[in-house]
């Protein structure tokens, strides 16, 4: 499956409280980085479910399967930006 985190550090909670929802993307193993995303991103939305949080992107990754498309939203610098994933057997 997709990782999107590979963990969290104190300094994701400031961004997250400066921003109130979303969630801080550190790390990417290759589906996200194929897709374009980078460390810095902020997940907002995870095909048509809203990300505040890391059990909403837990369960948005629950509910798809291996192959999946899945259309991401994600902040970058401020600015909202969309990408395709394919979801891949985690490794």
């Amino acid at each position: 499956m997709l990782i999107l985190m590979e963990r969290f550090c104190r300094s994701t909670n400031d961004v997250l409280t400066r921003l109130r929802s979303g969630l801080p993307v550190t790390t990417f193993i290759s589906p996200a980085a194929k897709a374009g995303l980078k460390a810095g991103d902020i997940l907002v939305q995870f095909g048509d479910k809203p990300i505040k949080n890391l059990y909403d992107f837990t369960d948005a990754l629950r509910r798809s399967k291996v192959g999946d498309v899945v259309e991401v939203k994600v902040l970058r610098d401020g600015q909202p930006v969309t990408a395709s994933v394919k979801l891949e057997q985690r490794k």
